[in-house]
């Protein structure tokens, strides 16, 4: 009996599929995108170091130096090429953030942590002094980087008697000069970001003329660098 079940087993196993059986099969393989019937690889695995990871996994250095497909997708539909997509952060793209996925610090200075990239963004604050003459003078300064991700900021002491703090457009007030910095301190700190960057932003001179800092004309544009966010509200919002 149990030689004859053994022969049942393999007849069915090398018997021709009917028409019908055909038509199921195919139509399965049509449900799971796979009509020629062939059998998707599987990726490769390998034992190391007691943990099993795929060979056709990116290395490290390989996702270091590539920006994300998002990043690229923007960067094709803006007209900007990998190259400079990739001088923007000096060949190494590791900071590819958005703006809000690290937290603004108010008069926080320069941030150390975040790469300045070739692109900058500027946007500097003004209160009035000299009473009726009413001149213009620096009181904050706000920098960011390619992705809007906070580069510098800073309160400004002026150097004359304010008389008039345009708090309504400036956000300036006389309670953030107690931990404002110096006007000498913060030129020169954001020189140092500035030089041999672009830099974007709307009425630069005006800026530049504050913080009495030239600028190659060719590397102050105000829609140079198609930014990913409205430039002016990531300044603003600082």
């Amino acid at each position: 009996m149990k030689e004859d079940s053994l022969a049942s087993v393999e007849r069915k196993r090398k018997a021709v599929p009917t028409e019908r059986q055909l038509n199921s099969i195919a139509k399965r393989r049509r449900l799971e995108g796979n009509p020629e019937g062939t059998k998707p690889l599987a990726k490769s695995r390998k034992k190391s170091m007691g943990s099993i990871m795929s060979v056709n996994e990116p290395k490290k250095e390989e996702l270091a130096t590539a920006p994300p497909a998002s990043l690229a997708l923007w960067a094709e539909d803006n007209d900007i090429s990998a190259k400079d997509l990739a001088d923007a952060y000096g060949g190494g793209l590791k900071d590819t953030t958005v703006k809000g996925s690290q937290a603004d610090k108010i008069n926080g200075g320069l941030s150390k942590d975040v790469d300045i990239g070739k692109y900058v963004g500027i946007d500097c604050e003004m209160v009035g002094v000299g009473g009726e003459e009413d001149r213009s003078v620096l009181a904050r300064v706000s920098i960011v980087n390619f992705h809007g991700t906070q580069v510098y900021d800073s309160f400004v002491k002026p150097k004359e008697f304010v008389t008039d703090w345009r708090t309504h457009v400036s956000g300036v007030s006389p309670k953030h000069m107690a931990t404002a910095r110096t006007f000498e301190d913060v030129q020169e700190e954001v020189s140092e970001i500035l030089k041999d960057r672009v830099i974007v932003g709307h009425a630069i001179r005006n800026d530049l003329d504050a913080l009495m800092l030239g600028h190659p004309k060719k590397d102050s544009e105000l829609t140079l660098v198609p930014f990913p966010q409205n430039l002016y509200g990531i300044l603003q919002s600082i």
